[in-house]
């Protein structure tokens, strides 16, 4: 069985009837890119950690800024690829649309990650949790599958549920992506409860799972045993692009906040400059400060690392098509070693910084203060509507008008209050925390 990139490239968009013809020649994955662009959600990553949280240094990327470079290099993945694709006369997709697509999915995958990172994911699991435990009632309202969505939270299925139900059409579709955009950022397209999750990574909570059914059923992904599907092939290069992102310019930004120096930076990088001999001829004559050393560096290795990406792409094809790739398309590369070694330094000198660290310890505080503050007062509403306590009431305000006094199941209050805690920026999280605790008074604007 074999996947067809006829159906992989849909236009049609998850519930959504066909538009009306406008006079307008819109490539629908460039329309992708805008509703993405455009939504609060996506606006809210500017204020969200990459690597550092609440960095002082202006100059260290946030996780919008990540989101920006890797679909900068998700777009030249796609159209490289899409060079050699749409040669063929049965392709059914141009250059320019493959170059679209990625970038349209690139855009939106980090666009369910919680303030402080993963810092805040596995704050989010902790309070599940201990929450489970210190409320055995409340657990057992939940199915097993209910609970492992929550004690497992995942930013990636989070961006699927903010895709595909929170957005503008709330319900039915959310941002109404095309089915090839959405299938092409799942990057664990299974569940909590399948066999292929066996590192807390999946693509959709159980909220979500008929959305993916459309999804998987729309494109025509495989099916695998355990539950869940192959990933569409142009998943890969979505994580090879942030892949890239993260191990080179992980450093970049460790050298910008005095963890990580430039001659390892230089030692690490500067052999790829042999690989096109003008490289290195150049570096020598152009870079002459330290900061043009490092930006030429940089670009001259994501340069080369694209070059492989995209060979191993096309000499895999049958495979991805077939859904029997295995491994991750950067690590099989033949500078695979180079982005271990740099992801390896990113571990040991960088995600474990005492700066970091303090400021993750803080955001577990954070986010189970809230969670804690903002549960209680959601059940106590839910449960006793208009009858609830005075500060249930006011508390239940704050979570905005899309958390109106409806009857709903525990699980689906849970995940409400999820949405709306993972949904803040760094900076109003430590706000709100501060004001509902006592600590500080001032004004801050709900979140819409």
């Amino acid at each position: 069985m074999t996947m067809d990139w006829k159906r992989l490239l849909s236009r049609k968009r998850l519930r959504r009837l066909p538009a009306k013809p406008s006079g307008l020649s819109i490539c629908p994955f460039e329309e992708d890119q805008d509703r993405i662009c455009f939504s609060q959600p996506f606006r809210r990553l500017q204020a969200k950690t990459q690597v550092h949280p609440l960095a002082e240094n202006d100059h260290v990327r946030t996780r919008l800024i990540h989101s920006i470079e890797v679909s900068c290099i998700g777009q030249v993945l796609g159209s490289l690829v899409g060079a050699e694709l749409s040669s063929r006369t049965d392709f059914p997709a141009t250059q320019a649309d493959l170059a679209s697509l990625v970038k349209a999915a690139c855009l939106a995958h980090d666009i369910g990650h919680p303030p402080f990172g993963h810092a805040g994911e596995e704050a989010v699991r902790g309070w599940i949790s201990k929450r489970a435990k210190r409320d055995s009632a409340l657990a057992a309202k939940l199915s097993p599958t209910e609970l492992d969505d929550l004690m497992q939270y995942e930013g990636n299925a989070q961006g699927f549920r903010i895709l595909t139900k929170l957005e503008n059409h709330r319900n039915d579709g959310g941002l109404q992506l095309t089915y090839a955009t959405l299938g092409t950022g799942i990057k664990y397209p299974w569940g909590v409860d399948s066999k292929l999750n066996v590192k807390r990574k999946f693509g959709f909570f159980q909220a979500e799972k008929g959305y993916a059914e459309e999804v998987a059923s729309e494109l025509g992904l495989i099916a695998v045993p355990g539950g869940g599907w192959c990933r569409h092939p142009l998943a890969y290069l979505v994580e090879a692009a942030d892949d890239i992102c993260y191990a080179i310019i992980d450093l970049e930004d460790g050298i910008d906040m005095g963890s990580f120096g430039f001659s390892e930076f230089e030692k690490l990088l500067k052999p790829l400059l042999s690989v096109h001999r003008h490289h290195s001829e150049e570096y020598a004559r152009v870079a002459k400060l330290e900061y043009q050393k490092i930006s030429y560096l940089r670009s001259k290795t994501i340069m080369v690392l694209m070059e492989e990406c995209v060979k191993e792409f096309l000499d895999h094809e049958e495979a991805l098509l077939s859904g029997s790739y295995k491994g991750y398309v950067l690590d099989r590369v033949p500078h695979a070693k180079v982005i271990a070694k740099a992801k390896q330094y990113g571990r040991d000198r960088i995600y474990h910084h005492a700066r970091k660290q303090y400021a993750e310890i803080a955001a577990f505080e954070i986010i189970e203060g809230l969670l804690d503050e903002f549960i209680d007062a959601f059940l106590d509403v839910q449960e006793n509507g208009h009858k609830a306590s005075f500060k249930s009431q006011r508390m239940h305000r704050l979570m905005g008008d899309r958390h109106a006094i409806t009857a709903l199941p525990p699980y689906e209050c849970l995940m409400g209050l999820c949405d709306f805690v993972t949904g803040m920026t760094d900076r109003f999280a430590v706000g709100v925390y501060r004001q509902v605790k006592g600590i500080a008074l001032g004004s801050i604007t709900p979140t819409p």
